[in-house]
C-alpha cells in the first residue's frame, strides 16, 4: 500500500496560492500520490508530512504563527526530527537561527543555522 503524502502550506499571510498551486502541480507531473492544502489550524501540523511557509512579511508571519499557537507545534515536530519544512522569503527567515537586524521583532523557529538580512529591499510599503 502506498501512502499518501500530504503538504501543508501555511495559511497565515503571503504566498499561499503560489505555493498550492506549485506543490499540487509537481505531485501530479511527478505522479506522486499526494495533496498540498492550507493549513488554517495548528490541530493539522500533526496530520502533514511536510510543510511549507510562505513569503509574506516576516513580523507578522512570526506574530501570528506566535500567539496561534502554530509556533510550538512546529517547533515539538522540528525537535522530534520528524518534520520536513521549507521557508520562502519571510518563511525562511523565520527558520533561520538569527537575523542581522537589531529589531528582533521576529520569532525564529531555528530550524536552519543561517544569519539573514531582512527587509534589504524596505518595508513592505516600498
Amino acid at each position: 500500500m502506498v501512502k499518501e503524502i500530504s503538504i501543508g502550506i501555511i495559511g497565515i499571510q503571503g504566498a499561499i496560492s503560489e505555493h498550492l498551486f506549485s506543490m499540487r502541480k509537481a505531485l501530479q507531473e511527478k505522479n506522486i500520490l499526494g495533496k498540498a492544502f492550507v493549513i488554517r489550524d495548528k490541530k493539522e501540523i500533526n496530520e502533514i508530512d511536510a510543510l511549507i511557509l510562505p513569503g509574506g512579511e516576516s513580523t507578522t508571519i512570526s506574530r501570528i504563527l506566535y500567539e496561534s499557537g502554530f509556533y510550538d507545534a512546529i517547533l515539538k515536530r522540528l525537535k522530534d526530527n520528524d518534520l520536513p519544512i521549507m521557508g520562502t522569503c519571510a518563511g525562511c527567515v523565520i527558520l533561520s537561527s538569527e537575523t542581522a537586524d537589531t529589531k528582533n521583532d521576529v520569532k525564529l523557529l531555528s530550524a536552519m543555522n543561517m544569519r539573514v538580512n531582512r527587509n534589504a529591499f524596505g518595508d513592505q510599503t516600498h
